[in-house]
């Protein structure tokens, strides 16, 4: 599991959010691959003034081990 944690400086969270799982799907793949197992990305991006994305708790649920 990959956990990409963000800062933006525009309100744009969703988009920046897209990006930055886009960026990482051939990495994702490679891992999946070499090691075969399952694995995935979960970005966490706040906006500068403090927005964040609606399925942010979908994301954050998804942390093993998280209580």
């Amino acid at each position: 599991m990959l956990i990409d944690v963000a800062f933006s400086v525009y309100r744009h969270v969703i988009k920046k959010e897209a990006k930055r799982i886009v960026r990482y799907k051939d990495l994702i793949k490679e891992i999946q691959r070499t090691w075969n197992v399952k694995a995935k990305v979960i970005s966490v991006i706040t906006g500068a003034t403090g927005t964040i994305s609606k399925p942010i708790r979908k994301y954050l649920n998804n942390i093993p081990g998280k209580q």
